[in-house]
């Protein structure tokens, strides 16, 4: 997960006061690590920090060549994220 950090920070993302780390119930979770005043936003999550599937499929070269290979765009798009 601390690659993840790395790659949320380089696109602008603001984790003052978060941390990412394993959570109780499993997987990943973001956590407080100082506390908030109610209704403050907790960080920042610009639009280059997050992964639209739907751009994917349509600008990634990978992606492009599952589809016309007749693959479907849930394999296109994962398969595009792990190249």
């Amino acid at each position: 997960h601390i690659g993840l950090i790395r790659w949320l920070r380089s696109r602008g993302a603001d984790l003052d006061g978060l941390e990412i780390r394993e959570s109780p119930g499993g997987g990943l979770g973001i956590f407080a690590t100082r506390p908030f005043e109610p209704g403050a936003a907790i960080g920042l999550l610009p639009s280059a920090a997050i992964i639209d599937p739907v751009a994917v499929l349509h600008r990634d070269d990978v992606a492009r060549a599952a589809l016309a290979q007749g693959g479907s765009e849930p394999f296109a798009f994962w398969l595009a994220l792990a190249s």
